[in-house]
Order: structure tokens, then C-alpha cells, then sequence
């Protein structure tokens, strides 16, 4: 029913033992079906806490969360974990059989009612599709086909990057379904939130319905309440050099924009070249390792006395120095994922943008950065641009293709269209040409 409580938190805490940080700090909320909540703050407010607490991933230390009917919410992840080589319906399913009931579990029955919430949702897969043919977008896709099969109300996508959100979006609620957007896109909050929550800290700082008066304006100052003064871009090259360029590729991901990423990397060889790719949880971080790790992996050498064995003090002493003045906060007890993960993505920019080569491929960079490390990662990009490097930028935000791009080339359907220099090309043209719309002739 429209405005019935779906879930309620009143005054809920966390707190991690294993670092002493308070995630979620007296947080009080309510969404109401029929709304669309969408949840905004800098990296390690605390959303992704509150999103497991909803969830009932987590339990709180004190509060009280009360769920609907439907229990609690279901979770689509950034980032959803997933074995390469199953089926979408096996991943779906596992070793929960029960569309078929008991003894008469049916494979058939099985796919024939994923196949059809798949088919509701428009996805160009089927229940027989291998997890690791999909690109990132079909995998969130995949996990919510799996929150829909559930009967679940309250579904909770974290920085969705489905192709027609707004779509899809619309798509849930008419099937009485209550979203929460959890977004860094101030765009997405004030095209789609019926209600705009603000975290900092741990606490939310906002919330007010849409329609608010100066709500975009409310958004930013709540949002950059806290920024720190702007980080010193250390262990990059000072050398004069012949400026490079900043080239981006602008597509959207049904377009071909991974295949892209592919074609890119195999081309950039292994070494002195900088790569940071769209899924760097499963490709470009080792988890179980300390951030000083992650991060000095390629500097270990230097560290070595002429026996080989690392001057291990000096080596954690210089990475931690290192990760402090960029902004990063890792304790010394952290492991790399136990950062949060707008801190992973900016260690994994600073380590790329130090090596030596003169290339550097970004793919999706900005996915999980909230504003201010937006900046910082422009802010990496021109210095390397000064210093001659050519970098490569691949993205599906139009607007950040002509704020940040020398030089911009569409993408649609795989095939790359006429380069334009910055300054050449509107919001308008670019944004038709991704979507296959040849500007000049149908204008």
C-alpha cells in the first residue's frame, strides 16, 4: 500500500571491532512504499553499512530496525560476486532448489520462471548464459533477477550502471516495489528520488523530499561538508615534458564499451604503463593484502638490500606517508578490504599514475568516487597530461567525456565514430551519437 512502512530504523548504531570505526552513528529513517529513496554521501559515510544493516546482512550494536512484511530488503551489489563458469541459472539458484518443491524439483520449471523475470527486466541473456560472457551491468542484473524471484519489496541497488536506470526504475515501482538508489550522481538524486538522503560520518546530515526548496543546492553543501583541502598528488614525475593528451572513448556499456577496455589492454602490454580497469575488486587489488602492500607492489625492488630482503620498516613507513598525504585513510592492522570502497578505487589510482610508462588506460574510473575524489582523479590526469603521458579514458557519462576529454570519440555498437577536439562537440550531439543517432542528419 502507497506510504506504508517497508522498513524503519530508529537510533541504529554499528561499529567494527576489527577497527574501532563507527560506521552508522544513531541513524534514524523510514521508506514508505511508493517512494524512491535514493542514498548519497562521501566514501566512507557509512551507506554501504546501512545498506547490509536494511538488508539484515548485519545486526546493529544498538537501535531498532523494524521490517515490513517482506522482511528485509534484498541488495544488489556494486560489485556482485560471481564463479565465471556457471550458468546464470545456477548462480540464481545454487543450492536453493525450491521452484520445483522437494522431490519434484524441476530444472525446467526453474529456468522457465528466471527466463521470464529476465525477459520482464529486457535482459538480452538467458538462463542458460554464462556468468563470465556478461559484462558488469548483467551481473547486477543477475542479482536482482535473484531479489525479484524472492518476493522482496524493498530493494536496495548499490551505484546500479544499468543502461535506462530510469527505466528500470519505473519498472520496479509499478510492480510495487520500493527502490533505494545508493549514487555519488547528484543527476540520478534529483531525476529520481522521491527522497534524498545525505550520510557524513556515519550520520545523515539530510533528508528532504523532492521538490524541496534549493534541494541541489542542500545536496552539495551536506555533500562537501566535510572535504578536506585538496590532496598533494605525491610520487608523480616533476620533469618537463611534451603535454600529453586526454582522450576519451564515450559509449554506453550495451555499445561495446568493455570489449573496448579489452581490445585496449591487450594492446598496452605488462609493465611501466598504468591500467586501472572497470572491475578492479577481481583485477587490479589482492584483497587479503595490506593497503602499503597494494599499493608498493611495484616499488618492492628498490627496497631490497643487495641480499634481497625487503627493508620492510622503511618500505611500510614510505607507503603509509604516501597513502596519508594523498588522503587515504588504512590503519595499520587494515587489509585492503577493509577499506571502504571509494578509498580502494583512489589507492589503485595513485599506484597506476606512479609507474614510469607514458600510457595510462582508465576504464569507468569514477564509478565510487564521491566529488571531491572526482576531483582528485582529474586532478591526476592533467598533472600526468603535463607530464606528457597519454592517457585513455573510457566512460559512459557523456557530460564527464567533454569536461575531461582533448579529444572525444563516440562509440556505439562497437565501432568507433569521428574524433572530435574539445570544444567541437554539445552535450546534445555527443549524447545522440552514443545512442547510434547520426547528430548532423537527423537535425
Amino acid at each position: 500500500m502507497q506510504g506504508t512502512p517497508v522498513i524503519e530504523l530508529e537510533n541504529v548504531s554499528k561499529t567494527f571491532a576489527m577497527n574501532g570505526v563507527t560506521a552508522c552513528n544513531d541513524v534514524s529513517l523510514t521508506a514508505n512504499a511508493g517512494e524512491t529513496l535514493v542514498l548519497m554521501g562521501e566514501n566512507g559515510a557509512g551507506k554501504s553499512t546501512l545498506a547490509s544493516l536494511m538488508s539484515g546482512v548485519l545486526k546493529p550494536d544498538r537501535g531498532t530496525i523494524r521490517f515490513g512484511e517482506s522482511g528485509p530488503a534484498a541488495l544488489v551489489h556494486q560489485k556482485p560476486s560471481f564463479g565465471r563458469n556457471i550458468s546464470v541459472s545456477d548462480m540464481v539458484f545454487g543450492g536453493n532448489r525450491r521452484i520445483g518443491g522437494g522431490f519434484f524439483y524441476s530444472v525446467k520449471k526453474e529456468r522457465e520462471k528466471l527466463s521470464a523475470v529476465l525477459s520482464h527486466l529486457g535482459a538480452v541473456f538467458s538462463a542458460h548464459s554464462l556468468m563470465g560472457d556478461l559484462v558488469p551491468y548483467q551481473h547486477q542484473m543477475v542479482e536482482l533477477a535473484e531479489c525479484l524471484m524472492e518476493n522482496k519489496r524493498l530493494i536496495i541497488l548499490d551505484e546500479p550502471e544499468f543502461p535506462r536506470l530510469a527505466e528500470l526504475l519505473e519498472l520496479l515501482k509499478k510492480g510495487g516495489l520500493t527502490p533505494v538508489l545508493i549514487t555519488h550522481k547528484i543527476q540520478d538524486a534529483l531525476l529520481f528520488g522521491t527522497r534524498v538522503i545525505v550520510m557524513s560520518k556515519g550520520r545523515v546530515v539530510l533528508d528532504e523530499k523532492q521538490g524541496s526548496k534549493g534541494l541541489k543546492e542542500n545536496i552539495l553543501k551536506a555533500l562537501m561538508a566535510h572535504k578536506s583541502s585538496d590532496p598533494v598528488l605525491s610520487g608523480l614525475g616533476t620533469e618537463s615534458r611534451k603535454e600529453g593528451i586526454i582522450r576519451v572513448i564515450a559509449g554506453y556499456h550495451e555499445s561495446g564499451l568493455w570489449d573496448e577496455e579489452n581490445l585496449l589492454a591487450s594492446r598496452m602490454g605488462r609493465g611501466e604503463n598504468g591500467y586501472i580497469p572497470s572491475v578492479n575488486r577481481n583485477r587490479a587489488m589482492e584483497s587479503n593484502w595490506s593497503p602499503v602492500d597494494n599499493l608498493m607492489i611495484h616499488h618492492r625492488q628498490k627496497y631490497k638490500t643487495s641480499l634481497g630482503f625487503l627493508r620492510r620498516r622503511r618500505y611500510m613507513d614510505d607507503g603509509y606517508r604516501d597513502l596519508e598525504k594523498n588522503g587515504i585513510v588504512a590503519r595499520p592492522q587494515d587489509l585492503m578490504k577493509h577499506l571502504s570502497g571509494g578509498n580502494q578505487k583512489k589507492l589503485l589510482l595513485l599506484r597506476e599514475f606512479q609507474r614510469p610508462g607514458d600510457k595510462i588506460l582508465l576504464s569507468e574510473p569514477s564509478t565510487a568516487l564521491d566529488l571531491a575524489n572526482r576531483e582528485y582523479l582529474y586532478g591526476l590526469m592533467r598533472k600526468a597530461k603535463e607530464e606528457g603521458k597519454e592517457i585513455t579514458l573510457l566512460t559512459a557519462d557523456p557530460e564527464e567525456a567533454l569536461a575531461q576529454g582533448d579529444e572525444i570519440i563516440p562509440l556505439f555498437n562497437g565501432k568507433r565514430g569521428t574524433p572530435f577536439k574539445k570544444g567541437e562537440c554539445t552535450l546534445d550531439q555527443l549524447t545522440a551519437l552514443m545512442g547510434g543517432v547520426d547528430y548532423e542528419k537527423n537535425t
